[in-house]
């Protein structure tokens, strides 16, 4: 899955998970959303040019510059000195809502810093990865999402990238909120045009799963970060994003259907009841990408892996590890399926 900054659990957890599935099987396709698309694409080609260990420094090295910039971003949106005189819900890593609605201010004012943020994500992209093609073209491939909006009617498209269509803009476009402002793919031909701009593909779906199921693979391991505060327990601190809700529906689906041909597994970990760090972590945190807490979260996810790895590894290309949770099921069987 995406979700900015959380990105780098999922990044720490690759490190553990790549390097181990690399030996034991032949990883065929990695699919992820937003910050998702980032890692995809940067573990993917890391694995077709020289394999886990370039992948996963690789990785590491994506999110040390993201720190970087963390640094300076976090002293102006999330700054710690203030805890005490702030609610639960708005103590640091999460960002306060005063601070969201000045950088909404901000940036309204200051179109530039909002179109700053793609085309720093784009270069993130295209600097991080040496050889595109491999991308591409390589024996692992890689997949994100997108919604394409069209700027005169209005209509929106589901849309998957992969394969020559996956490009640096088409990766951004895969983490393009609506409040980084309107996001156009112009090194793709196929989708180039001022007729239409790009959303963050987590609107629909997060990740894309279609894609994995073409490839038929023997496992999908799915990597969940759970959200419970936004959008339903707390709608100011929604960044319009579809959560996690929608994800456990589609693999229940997935299960019912098809639970003898692909074995289905997550690593699944509940950001908002203090399982890293002891954090409340809510939707806002997504936005905090200072040092610490990007160290905090990559390390979470090692950690979360490593655990995975130990109780589940024997399961790989057997049986199922993941269970469908309790709404997902109710869902489906209103709808005339039952597990």
């Amino acid at each position: 899955m995406g979700g900015g900054s959380w990105g780098a659990f999922t990044a720490g957890a690759l490190e553990v998970l790549l390097p181990v599935l690399d030996s034991i099987g032949d990883i065929k396709i990695i699919s992820g959303t937003s910050a998702g698309a980032i890692n995809g694409a940067v573990a993917t080609s890391g694995l077709n040019d020289k394999g886990a260990h370039e992948a996963v420094r690789r990785l590491k090295a994506v999110w040390d510059r993201v720190k970087g910039v963390g640094y300076l971003v976090n002293h102006l949106v999330a700054p710690c000195n203030m805890d005490f005189m702030l609610p639960s819900k708005d103590r640091w890593p999460n960002i306060p809502g005063q601070y969201l609605s000045l950088m909404t201010a901000f940036q309204a004012a200051n179109p530039l810093l909002v179109t700053g943020v793609p085309q720093y994500l784009s270069n993130l992209v295209k600097t991080s990865i040496p050889d595109w093609q491999s991308v591409q073209e390589g024996r692992v491939k890689c997949a994100v999402n997108t919604v394409q909006e069209h700027v005169l009617t209005g209509q929106t498209d589901h849309l998957i990238l992969t394969g020559r269509d996956l490009t640096p803009d088409g990766i951004t476009a895969s983490a393009a909120l609506k409040r980084m402002g309107n996001h156009q793919i112009w090194d793709n031909p196929n989708m180039r045009g001022p007729q239409y701009i790009y959303r963050d593909g987590g609107y629909i779906q997060n990740p894309p799963l279609e894609p994995l199921i073409d490839a038929n693979p023997t496992d999908i391991i799915m990597i969940i970060l759970h959200d419970h505060t936004a959008p339903e327990a707390d709608p100011s601190l929604a960044l319009d994003k579809m959560y996690d809700r929608e994800i456990h529906t589609d693999l229940a689906r997935l299960t019912l259907h098809d639970s003898n041909l692909i074995r289905i597994h997550a690593i699944q970990i509940e950001m908002s009841d203090g399982a890293i760090n002891g954090w409340h972590l809510n939707d806002t945190s997504k936005l905090n990408a200072s040092p610490k807490f990007i160290d905090a979260l990559y390390e979470a996810g090692r950690v979360a892996a490593k655990k995975w790895l130990i109780e589940n590894r024997d399961h790989l290309g057997s049986e199922s590890t993941y269970r469908p949770k309790d709404h997902a099921v109710a869902e489906l069987a209103a709808s005339g399926l039952h597990y």
